[in-house]
């Protein structure tokens, strides 16, 4: 079964021309442009100034034919050490197995080292993706629905690829503008 999902950044395309790295999160472009306003929003909270925001935001499509999925609910965190736990919640690997892993990611210094460490520890139990559904951007994908931009589904499911995969088509480039209203109203609900 091939998968079409999109991951959206503010990196230019141009960086991932030679592929996503594994843990990269793919979802509906709304879910990913929520993730990009709410990291907008951190920066906006120490500029206070949107002109200090990119100008673009990129929506990247990628197709994907995974060889076997592991569905997991959603861990709340794009890291390794959040994979680990997540594997550990769902027993699929024990508590010695989960302290030995998470001292290992500790112990690497390159997040990139650490995504492709958690990445092999999923890849060994016989899974190339994992699926959940996003808790997180429900918010954001009503708050975006006016964009037009991909299929109109405000779909919640979310991927993380455990192997590397590369874009399937040119980007969507939209206008940072286009988040503003999102960026501000973020920004608003951290200082409550």
């Amino acid at each position: 079964m091939i998968i079409r999902s999109y991951h959206a950044t503010v990196c230019s395309p141009s960086d991932f021309e030679r592929g996503f790295h594994p843990l990269t999160h793919f979802g509906s472009p709304r879910a990913g442009l929520w993730q990009v306003a709410r990291k907008l929003a951190d920066v906006y909270g120490q500029s206070k100034n949107l002109s200090s925001l990119p100008s673009r935001v990129f929506v990247i499509p990628v197709e994907f034919e995974p060889q076997g999925i592991l569905e997991l609910k959603d861990w709340n965190t794009p890291d390794a050490k959040g994979l680990i736990l997540a594997l550990s919640k769902e027993s699929l690997i024990n508590h010695e197995t989960r302290t030995h892993h998470l001292q290992r990611i500790h112990d690497l210094r390159d997040s990139q080292a650490r995504a492709l460490y958690a990445s092999q520890v999923v890849r060994d139990l016989g899974y190339d993706f994992v699926q959940y559904k996003t808790d997180q951007e429900v918010t954001g994908l009503k708050a975006l629905s006016h964009i037009d931009i991909g299929p109109k589904d405000q779909g919640r499911i979310c991927y993380c690829n455990m192997i590397p995969c590369r874009p399937s088509g040119p980007p969507l480039t939209l206008d940072i503008s286009e988040l503003h209203g999102a960026i501000l109203t973020l920004f608003e609900n951290s200082l409550s």
